[in-house]
């Protein structure tokens, strides 16, 4: 089987089990959002807001160096595992002695105790880094994708067994320390590898770069993303932040589902390939198209029908979040299409570059949002996505410079799909305004989507002549010839 296969089969597998991890998850949120209320979510989010950047740190970026780097011994594994489990007894500590202060910040007792607890999943997921890293490494992708499935699903059981028993916002907790146990167990089963003593290994001082740079680019993204709701609860509120933080998961959730499935097989692939520049810019452009052809118009009808996708879901009382969805999807979607980009520059060894792009874009986030803030969360959702929306070009061009893609062809490859988004949205609502008038968010839904995607289809494969690009994607994943073998070796 040639790299092109391994790798659009790797993501078809990927992109198969995230499918089935979503509709797990959009479960869980249909029936934590009506075993919880806001507020639970809100004291949850408290805490993840505030300790989630650490969870980069207890990767220190060595996951990404160890898929990345052209050839690392059993050494250098060993000694980024002791790394990672250190650094994730040293954050649990951290965590826990911080609870306190925590809860004085928030002004709200009941972070103390959940604060300890939640301190656990550092050490239980950083014992896992190293082994998930060698098998995306070797490009095992189908028993990753199983590890991911697995792993979800019995934390989610756990999860919801503890709501049923009414246990609350503790519930939340448990089921991320059910899925984070899981996932190592897992990894540690299925890897084969085992860890040797530690011990001084060769050649770590470029792996520890490559994986700073990773790390304060995570970093500076975390804050981004999270300050917001840290903001929010400190000045509005549980409930505020709680409604905020479940409109900001769902507007994330399609597209994080669609990028976590292709971003795996991406870094693989191009570190792999990435002497040469012609097939690390054939590899791309037909991943990014693929991709922007399912994203974008994801995105999009999930903005045209906010009210009946937060209703249907989450149920009436969460219907003040719809506008907060809305208003986050333009800016999601934004950063949505960068994020292929750094995988990308990772393969071609330019990490330097992409920090320097995320300290732009970090700030750029920050400074829109908490400008909207003054009129709350919905403010602070337009302020996010007009940033982004702005600062989208100029990012893209950035970043494409002195790579073998360009802007031009980055450009059409987003457009196009937009553009056909648009018309079907348009067309969707006018089935709504005309026929749907009344009815339930389910039926509305029904009606709608069938319409936006048969009129998106249509526009993108035969108008836009797309229809080519997934000929060729089917072409090559049915193929039997075996030409360029994949290195899976560590």
């Amino acid at each position: 089987m040639n790299l092109r296969q391994v790798a659009l089969r790797g993501g078809v597998i990927n992109l198969i089990a995230q499918a089935v991890n979503a509709s797990l998850r959009i479960l869980v949120i249909v029936v934590f959002a009506h075993l919880l209320d806001p507020e639970d979510f809100g004291i949850m989010a408290m805490v993840t807001a505030t300790f989630g950047i650490l969870t980069l740190f207890k990767d220190m970026g060595l996951s990404a160096a160890t898929v990345q780097r052209g050839n690392v011994t059993d050494e250098q594994l060993s000694a980024m595992f002791w790394i990672n489990t250190g650094v994730g007894a040293l954050l649990a500590l951290i965590t826990l002695l911080s609870s306190w202060a925590v809860a004085a910040f928030y002004r709200e007792s009941r972070l103390v105790e959940l604060t300890a607890a939640f301190s656990l999943t550092f050490i239980v997921s950083a014992i896992g880094i190293q082994h998930g890293a060698l098998m995306q490494r070797q490009m095992r992708f189908p028993a990753l994708a199983f590890v991911d499935t697995s792993s979800l699903l019995g934390g989610i059981l756990i999860g919801l067994g503890s709501a049923y028993a009414g246990a609350g916002y503790w519930s939340l907790l448990t089921m991320e320390l059910g899925r984070v146990s899981l996932n190592s167990i897992l990894l540690w089963a299925l890897s084969g590898w085992r860890p040797g003593m530690p011990r001084k290994a060769s050649g770590m001082r470029s792996l520890l770069m490559t994986g700073g740079i990773v790390t304060t680019n995570g970093i500076v993204m975390h804050l981004a993303n999270n300050l917001d709701k840290l903001l929010l609860g400190r000045f509005f509120g549980a409930e505020v932040v709680g409604l905020y933080s479940r409109a900001q998961t769902l507007a994330n959730f399609p597209t994080d589902v669609i990028n976590s499935a292709v971003g795996r097989v991406l870094l693989s692939t191009f570190s792999r390939v990435k002497s040469d520049l012609e097939q690390v810019r054939s590899f791309f452009m037909m991943a990014y198209r693929l991709l922007v052809s399912v994203t974008v118009p994801v995105a999009c009808a999930m903005a045209f029908l906010a009210e009946d996708i937060v209703g249907l879901l989450l149920g009436d009382k969460w219907m003040s979040a719809a506008p907060i969805f809305r208003w986050l999807m333009p800016g999601v979607l934004a950063f949505t299409l960068l994020s292929p980009f750094y995988q990308l520059l990772l393969a071609l060894d330019l990490t330097a570059r992409s920090l320097r792009m995320a300290l732009a874009i970090g700030p750029i986030m920050i400074v829109s949002y908490v400008i909207g803030m003054q009129w709350g969360a919905l403010g602070s959702a337009i302020g996010l996505s007009v940033g982004l929306v702005a600062w989208f070009v100029p990012h893209l061009a950035w970043t494409v410079h002195g790579t073998p893609v360009t802007l031009r062809e980055s450009l059409k490859a987003v457009g196009l799909p937009l553009l056909a988004s648009a018309a079907a949205g348009a067309s969707g609502l006018m089935a709504l305004s005309t026929w749907g008038e009344g009815d339930s968010h389910g039926m509305r839904l029904l009606l709608a989507l069938p319409i936006f995607t048969a009129v998106y289809a249509f526009l993108l494969l035969v108008v836009m002549g797309q229809w080519r690009l997934f000929r060729s994607v089917f072409q090559i994943l049915l193929s039997r010839r075996s030409t360029t073998t994949a290195t899976t070796e560590s």
